[in-house]
């Protein structure tokens, strides 16, 4: 409680006193096996974000797959819409050369400048619908905004073995691997050992001490 640390010593008379100190252990008895529950759990959480990190590795990789395919869907689309622009400029070309002939009419030359300026809106909207892509695959694969635009020349390739494997198969190896079914199964089981260890933390744990104290007398 007081020790004598100026030194004005202690005696009958100044009342400064008594000095003394004290030392102390105690030691908790856990019942219930509360260490054992506390340490299945914590493995249990650790196995649960695990499926989780894993899952979403798995989100993002089905991301950047399907943003790959709409790259090269929107190329396709835009590849078609520019054959078929310089189809139409070709005809409007020829139907010049066949109206100077006296072969066709002015209002067939009309018809086909018209369809020829209405499709290039077409490659238009094509052309930013590819950017729009490409910007959609630079954000999943985390590329900066000032990075130049990435993109696909390859087309996706299916492997052999997943383009011959069976449905059923693939459905059961999917239940059976598939992450986002794991983080479940494995927050189920951290559930239980939750509700185990709830149970232990309600049996009283004993504290077993030892003091030793010494005090000065005058």
């Amino acid at each position: 409680n007081s020790l004598d640390w100026l030194g004005t010593g202690f005696n009958d008379v100044n009342g400064a006193g008594p000095p003394e100190y004290a030392a102390r252990i105690d030691f908790v008895f856990e019942r219930g096996g509360k260490r054992d529950r506390r340490t299945t759990l914590a493995s249990a959480a650790k196995t649960v974000a695990e499926a989780q990190l894993a899952d979403a590795i798995r989100r993002l990789t089905l991301e950047v797959t399907l943003a790959s395919i709409d790259v090269l869907e929107a190329r396709s689309k835009l590849q078609l819409a520019t054959a078929n622009l310089d189809a139409l400029e070709r005809l409007v070309g020829l139907n010049d050369r066949r109206l100077a002939s006296g072969a066709i009419p002015p209002l067939e030359l009309t018809r086909s400048r018209v369809a020829m300026l209405q499709y290039r809106g077409s490659v238009k909207a094509a052309q930013l619908a590819l950017i729009q892509a490409r910007l959609t695959l630079q954000t999943l694969i985390g590329r900066r905004a000032t990075d130049p635009l990435v993109d696909l020349d390859e087309p996706l390739g299916v492997p052999p073995a997943l383009a011959a494997a069976d449905l059923t198969a693939l459905q059961a190896a999917a239940r059976v691997n598939r992450p986002d079914l794991r983080a479940l199964q494995r927050d189920q089981a951290r559930s239980q050992s939750d509700l185990r260890l709830q149970e232990a933390q309600g049996k009283v744990d004993y504290t077993l001490g030892a003091e030793y104290r010494r005090q000065q007398g005058v």
